[in-house]
């Protein structure tokens, strides 16, 4: 049984009673639930834990392992941290279970605890479990299953992403009809595409300035011919590439001043890069 958390980019919460938590940076999801024996079961493959790879040929239980399954469809690209963490019997542990990730129906990603994997066994014994360097594209459909060698089990996975927005958390403010921001920052560039709609284009005229604003400062202000650049762009459904965006958690703000005076607002949260 699972439950389907969205966590904000600038915090994520704790939603199991759980000791030893993730880091709430980079938050793009987080899930949680409870295995209690009632869920579908199958037979556990031994995956290849130096390199958290799946095995298909790698050593099968005897018996069906029950498992929870968590899906959804990737709204950025990019290399992404799968943290599991758990609970058994009121104590954080994650020493029942073993994770899966998988990329349009193809195994990308697995681990489960074992001895043999001594460059985990640190984060194990601080009750993690993860699969670090898992790349997901836009509109790829991710599935993640958790299994357990026992019940009942609590259990919390976060997928963790530098500078991305909550895809529960979409952009804010009465200016959606103008602009438009992304759900993800260019980390490497510091740079992220502000798109403006075609209506905004066709007022152009009307529009004294536009600024575009990271946790208030401004990063450019647009106005007279580069406005109407920027505007004919729109046209042609190209976006405008805002650069100098901080590494820290940010928040972007577009704002459409109007000659009349009124003003537009958009604005998204993002995860630190």
């Amino acid at each position: 049984m699972k439950t389907l958390h969205f966590v904000a980019a600038l915090g994520a919460a704790v939603l199991l009673p759980l000791t030893v938590g993730v880091p709430a940076a980079h938050a793009d999801e987080s899930f949680s639930g409870t295995i209690d024996g009632s869920e579908p079961a199958k037979i556990f493959t031994e995956p290849i834990v130096a390199s958290d790879q799946c095995d298909p040929a790698g050593d099968p239980t005897l018996t069906p392992v029950p498992f929870d399954v968590v899906e959804y469809t990737s709204q950025t690209t990019g290399p992404r941290r799968i943290v599991l963490t758990g609970s058994a019997e009121g104590m954080s542990t994650v020493e029942p279970f073993a994770i899966y990730a998988y990329r349009n129906g193809t195994c990308v990603a697995a681990d489960y605890p074992t001895d043999a994997d001594t460059a985990e066994v640190a984060e194990v014994d601080a009750g993690v479990l993860d699969l670090d360097n898992v790349v997901f594209a836009a509109g790829d459909k991710v599935r993640i299953e958790i299994m357990s060698f026992e019940v009942p089990v609590a259990w919390k996975v976060s997928v963790l992403q530098p500078g991305t927005a909550s895809s529960a958390a979409p952009a804010v403010g009465n200016g959606s009809k103008y602009t438009g921001l992304s759900p993800q920052i260019d980390c490497a560039m510091h740079a992220s595409p502000v798109t403006f709609t075609k209506k905004l284009a066709k007022r152009v005229d009307d529009v004294k300035w536009v600024k575009i604003k990271a946790n208030g400062a401004t990063l450019k202000k647009l106005k007279g011919n580069k406005l109407a650049k920027v505007a004919k762009k729109a046209k042609k459904g190209q976006p405008y590439v805002v650069t100098g965006i901080p590494s820290a958690t940010t928040q972007l703000m577009v704002q459409i001043k109007f000659e009349s005076g009124k003003k537009k607002t958009l604005s998204r949260s993002y995860s630190p890069c």
